[in-house]
């Protein structure tokens, strides 16, 4: 029995679509990585590290097309790497919320430590203002006092 060889649209369509799928089963694209998330983008994406080169044809990864089941592979990566998106950025939000609320609450604590500091400061402030006030005051009375006094004259003074 004769066996036809894969052509080369077909084997780089395959390696594409696996590695989607190789990415999906690892629950991420990796660093740097970016995957294409259409048929023209599928068909422009090019990557000499992982093996994949670019297409001219439109034709290959039409769903009508020679490679109708890579297509519906494809597509299925194509939903799965949506959902990590997806769930990749809900959960980096919501560890950037729990973060955010912390700090928060760091703030409000803070805050309030400075509320309570200012209040003290404050009535520290009006006690001696008061206490400047009465020494004012007492310093005028005894001014007041020492010009009633006459100055002492010296024995040796005529």
């Amino acid at each position: 029995m004769l066996q036809r060889s894969e052509s080369a649209a077909r084997r780089s369509f395959r390696t594409k679509v696996e590695i989607l799928e190789g990415w999906v089963d690892a629950g991420a694209v990796p660093d740097g990585q970016h995957w294409p998330n259409g048929p023209v983008a599928l068909r422009e994406w090019g990557d000499e590290q992982l093996g994949v080169s670019a297409w001219s044809s439109p034709n290959i990864a039409s769903p009508n097309g020679p490679h109708r089941d890579l297509r519906t592979r494809y597509d299925a990566a194509c939903g799965s790497l949506r959902k990590l998106d997806r769930h990749a950025a809900t959960d980096s939000l919501e560890e950037e919320l729990k973060v955010l609320r912390l700090h928060r609450d760091g703030l409000v604590e803070q805050n309030l430590i400075l509320n309570r500091d200012n209040r003290d400061l404050r009535k520290k402030y009006e006690m001696a203002s008061q206490l400047l006030e009465v020494s004012k005051e007492a310093e005028a009375l005894l001014l007041k006092k020492i010009s009633k006094i006459s100055p002492l004259h010296r024995v040796d003074e005529p």
